[in-house]
């Protein structure tokens, strides 16, 4: 009885501190900035305009000609996007191929319309101690492993690389085959018997600054990676601070409260890279059975 009590007790603070904690204010840091890339593909719509204008114009011609009551749709965001762009989420998907119809039907002539579609996930894989070809690692994945046997397998190499001792794959491969490998740890390649695997999120980065969406032989910004300052290179740095430029920027433009002693290739630390990886996932596939 006396511990009975005690549970139920227990159990009552518990209660009473989470609302509390639901109760506060959510921190600057704890959302990602909301950004087109970022809203879930199929609920949405892109226009664009086909000759150069502002966001704010596009918004007004499309309010103008455009009318959700009539189409019964449910709008729960407007957005501006690059290039005079809009983007419009629906409630559902069915509800963004209204919006996408009528928008071709009435305003086609002179915009863009679109509904971003999602990527296959990825995986790595690693531990595989033979040299192989793209078709033999395929092969031996098909062949060798039955959680991947299913109606809708779609898998594919994106990239074999040579490590120390062993080699590392990046796999491309349905959402179903994502789920399953992942589930299992790890998967046989030839005379490999675990090759362990893991989520893997493709990211454009410069290598030349940290930086995202550009190459590094595009790169614009003379800078060292690791210590930020722009009188030397990465290979020639004495520095011992590091420093991100990357949250440095962020924590700048944005007034957050960010560290940026680290790493730009610091998942565990770099708030930057946290939020593009998030982003990056919710541009992916993740239907399951």
């Amino acid at each position: 009885k006396e511990f009975t009590e005690f549970k139920l007790a227990l159990l009552s603070e518990i209660q009473i501190i989470k609302t509390k904690l639901d109760s506060y204010p959510k921190s600057v840091n704890a959302k990602p900035a909301i950004s087109y890339s970022n809203i879930v593909s199929g609920e949405a719509v892109v226009i664009k305009p086909k000759s150069k204008q502002a966001c704010s114009k596009t918004k007004e011609v499309v309010t103008k000609k455009i009318n959700p009551s009539e189409m019964e749709v449910n709008i729960t965001q407007v957005k501006n996007i690059k290039d005079g762009g809009i983007l419009i989420k629906c409630k559902t998907k069915e509800e963004s191929e209204k919006v996408r119809c009528e928008v071709e039907k009435n305003l086609g002539k002179q915009y863009q319309v679109k509904i971003p579609q999602q990527r296959n996930p990825c995986l790595k894989v690693v531990d595989i101690e033979e040299d192989m070809d793209n078709d033999e690692l395929l092969e031996c994945i098909k062949n060798q492993n039955l959680c991947i046997k299913h109606d809708k397998l779609n898998l594919k190499v994106v990239t074999i690389k040579k490590m120390v001792k062993r080699y590392m794959a990046i796999l491309e491969c349905d959402p179903i085959t994502h789920a399953k490998v992942l589930e299992e740890g790890s998967i046989c390649i030839g005379w490999s018997p675990s090759c362990r695997v893991f989520d893997y999120v493709r990211l454009f980065r410069c290598y030349n600054c940290g930086g995202f969406n550009h190459k590094s032989n595009d790169c614009k910004v003379q800078v060292c990676v690791k210590c930020g300052e722009n009188d030397h290179k990465k290979e020639n740095c004495q520095n011992e601070t590091l420093k991100c430029l990357n949250c440095l920027e962020a924590k700048e433009k944005l007034n957050l409260n960010i560290t940026v002693n680290h790493s730009p290739y610091d998942i565990k630390n770099c708030v930057v890279l946290q939020r593009k990886i998030d982003t990056e996932k919710q541009k992916v596939r993740n239907e399951t059975l």
